[in-house]
């Protein structure tokens, strides 16, 4: 007699709790032990043992916590293993991918790059073919000798969609913090029919708009006994998607410590760097527009006094007492400007020499922590915060 897919499902799940059995606490409710975000690090270790690198997707819209979740499986993964390095990362990092990669301490790391949506928006296709390619070269970059190095590469993106499919086939873990209907209408691709997880899938997709219009979501348990959880107090749900199958995961914002928390740095550029650089690109042009941006924000020293005089007089004499026809104002200054009247001329971009400035500022940056975070209802904690989480890890090790 043929076997049908839901007693092979249930007969998978069956010996996935027998494996973890028994009720765990988390945070103060009660877990089944493969609903923890401990069971989702254990399960990216396990697989970049044999591999060196693994990657993981988290998907949701603004607001849906692709950071804290992101934060949770890194905090788990070196609760497991110290040995790992956590560093977060940016657009400007991914867009650089290679060169990002060779800066990196050459031991255990997790990659978190915090949304790269906007990034993939400003490439080119030259330029995704070829982070698609150090993609799947991670390892050896890493490690040009042996490509031993293991490395766990997480990132955040708003929608399924937005990403190449063969980016979406390098990593392999996708993790749904939500599941509205941009992602229903790609719910084929992402676990077709009559695959293992599907079930799940669809149980998540009905949970978790609940989760924020009605500050719940319910989950049965291996001894048929449903649990509701308050939304944020203390977790969400989210849905990892692993191939075939797929499994509920709780995420909760309280875990987290000083090594894996999301810093709030601000990126600085030197000043003497930037009018180097604008001067370099557009010659005196760049110096104007400088001024012309400092002057917009409220540093009106900028400009000489003669000029700072005449832009007071048109400011608050000409432009207040005259009702002024800007567009035809415009008009006729551009009409004086024009060498040959009646051609207009074309605005120049030197877009290669942009990028080449660009690159050189970001080169020459510092980062800085800013101390005065005042987030710390969300990823971003404090020093002090932090430190207190640090002594709380103790606890969870033994889960």
């Amino acid at each position: 007699m043929a076997i049908t897919l839901e007693q092979l499902e249930d007969k998978i799940q069956g010996k996935t709790k027998s494996k973890y059995a028994g009720i765990v606490d988390y945070h103060g409710v009660q877990c089944e032990p493969w609903n923890h975000p401990k069971s989702i690090a254990r399960y990216i270790l396990r697989y970049v043992r044999h591999t060196h690198s693994f990657g993981c997707q988290f998907i949701a819209p603004m607001g849906h916590g692709k950071s804290t979740a992101a934060t949770v499986i890194s905090h788990y993964i070196h609760l497991e293993d110290p040995a790992w390095n956590i560093v977060w990362a940016e657009a400007s990092d991914f867009r650089h991918l290679k060169r990002f990669l060779l800066s990196l301490p050459k031991q255990p790391t997790v990659i978190i790059f915090d949304d790269i949506s906007g990034a993939l928006k400003q490439m080119g296709e030259r330029e995704i073919e070829q982070n698609f390619e150090d993609l799947t070269k991670i390892r050896w970059i890493m490690d040009a000798a042996k490509g031993e190095i293991p490395t766990i590469l997480l990132v955040n993106y708003h929608y399924s969609k937005n990403l190449e499919k063969e980016f979406r086939a390098v990593l392999g873990m996708t993790i749904f913090l939500s599941f509205g209907s941009e992602e229903h209408t790609n719910i084929d691709t992402i676990l077709p029919k009559k695959t293992i997880g599907r079930r799940t899938l669809e149980h998540f997709s009905n949970i978790s708009d609940k989760m924020f219009t009605q500050d719940q979501f319910q989950l049965m348990h291996s001894n048929g006994q449903i649990i509701t959880y308050k939304t944020d107090d203390p977790c969400r749900a989210g849905c990892a998607v692993m191939g075939k199958e797929s499994r509920i995961v709780l995420l909760s914002k309280k875990d987290t410590c000083s090594k894996c928390a999301k810093r709030n740095y601000k990126k600085y550029a030197d000043p003497k760097e930037i009018v180097k650089m604008a001067t370099e690109v557009y010659k005196g042009y760049g110096n104007k527009a400088l001024k012309m941006a400092l002057y917009k924000r409220g540093f009106y020293d900028v400009f000489s006094p003669k000029l700072k005089a005449a832009m007071e007089f048109i400011e608050n004499r000409i432009f207040t007492q005259f009702d002024v026809r800007t567009d035809q104002l415009a008009e006729e200054l551009e009409n004086m400007d024009r060498t040959n009247k009646g051609v207009k001329q074309r605005a120049y971009r030197k877009r290669k020499n942009e990028n080449i400035g660009l690159e050189s500022l970001e080169l020459s940056s510092k980062k800085e922590y800013m101390k005065d975070d005042t987030h710390t209802d969300k990823v971003n904690r404090s020093e002090e915060d932090l430190d207190e989480l640090d002594e709380k890890d103790k606890d969870l090790k033994g889960i």
